[in-house]
């Protein structure tokens, strides 16, 4: 038992998911070591990636710019792109590895409180001295919290913070400048991004700063590179699809998880290994289910257009739902569907889910009463 519960405690990203009375998913991210050595088999090819990989390469050699923001919608592997990138690097540099999580109580500076917190403090300097290692760790806690309850966004004072902050992080003797990584970032606080980015431009000995997640928090400005990662394509899904499934398996079941994958690599793999069609399983759902859970009061509209297809006129649209809106209230909580990313415009006239298994999560997600009633509507509609 004692085992087991030290491998649990050496996850660096634990996920605890509930599902609620209405449906809905919620994600909780617990955070464990922040520091850690960043391995993998350089000889294992990343399918699909080869051209993100050279582009890394360049914008670590580019001297003028020493940060980069890889962007993209989770399962998309970031985290897979910049693991191989670093194995074939052979970086001799510390890699420090910061995570980011959603917090009810946010408070700036949280995710770099977290990271010196979990560390030795002899690791750093400009720390407040104490006698034991607990009192400066207490020491330090009563430091952050009172420089968050100043105007810490004033220029004149995010200028002195950085100034000591930037000590905590200088690492006298050491060769070669820390390479900072930065995942989730669109949990971070903009206070943490702006130091960070303030570090890579100003330190002595510049750290290479990487950062990825869906998207920068705004209103963060970026000055670096951009990467975004795109869907697979279609040779090397394929490719990967003939590594995770047997041999025996008919052409029409891979060419029906080809379609249902949408070449995202996780969600591809997650198809492979679950040979159950009747559910989609619960990783995918919690992985597409954020991105739902935001959608409030247009949540029964994206239900009605997972049942009834994307393709339903506004005034069919319209009669399926109880309030029965007129065509323009549809019209515009369909452009509400597409800024939140669950639907893309295909021409100015329709549109289609941004990734196919989001209709049968959204059936998944809501009540089967609901999903009754609607199918019951679109028979009675259709006689």
């Amino acid at each position: 038992m004692q085992q087991l519960l030290k491998h649990r405690m050496q996850w660096q990203k634990l996920q605890d998911r509930r599902r609620q009375s209405d449906g809905s998913v919620q994600a909780l991210y617990y955070q464990a070591n922040e520091e850690n050595k960043v391995t993998a088999d350089p000889e294992t090819p990343l399918l699909g990636r080869e051209p993100q990989l050279g582009k890394l390469t360049r914008f670590w050699q580019d001297t003028r710019s020493r940060m980069v923001a890889i962007l993209a919608d989770a399962g998309m592997g970031k985290t897979a792109l910049v693991t191989r990138w670093l194995a074939q690097q052979q970086i001799q540099h510390k890699t420090i590895r910061l995570y980011c999580h959603p917090d009810l109580q946010h408070f700036p500076l949280e995710t770099l409180f977290h990271f010196l917190t979990s560390n030795q403090p002899s690791t750093f300097r400009g720390g407040p001295p104490s006698p034991s290692q607990a009192d400066r760790l207490s020491g330090y806690e009563q430091w952050m919290k009172t420089l968050d309850a100043g105007n810490i966004h004033h220029d004149r004072h995010k200028h002195r913070l950085f100034s000591r902050l930037a000590s905590l992080f200088e690492s006298p003797g050491q060769d070669h400048s820390p390479l900072y990584w930065l995942e989730d970032a669109h949990w971070c606080d903009t206070l943490t991004l702006e130091f960070l980015v303030h570090l890579s431009q100003h330190a002595e000995s510049s750290p290479f700063l990487l950062v990825t997640g869906r998207r920068l928090p705004p209103p963060a400005g970026w000055p670096g590179h951009y990467l975004d990662l795109l869907p697979l394509p279609l040779s090397a899904s394929q490719a990967l699809l003939q590594q995770w499934l047997p041999g025996q398996t008919s052409a029409k079941h891979r060419k029906q998880l080809l379609h249902l994958s949408g070449n995202v690599p996780l969600v591809l793999r997650q198809l492979a290994e679950y040979q159950e069609f009747l559910r989609v399983p619960d990783a995918l759902v919690a992985l597409f289910s954020p991105g739902i859970d935001r959608l409030g009061e247009h949540r029964e509209l994206a239900l009605i257009l997972a049942i009834a297809g994307t393709d339903t006129p506004p005034e069919e649209i319209a009669a399926l739902m109880p309030q029965n809106p007129p065509r323009e209230n549809i019209a515009e909580a369909i452009s509400v569907l597409i800024e939140l990313g669950l639907l893309y415009r295909v021409t100015k006239a329709h549109v289609r889910f941004t990734h196919p298994l989001i209709p049968r999560i959204l059936e998944e997600l809501n009540a089967p009463s609901q999903v009754r009633r609607i199918r019951q509507a679109l028979m009675h509609a259709v006689d």
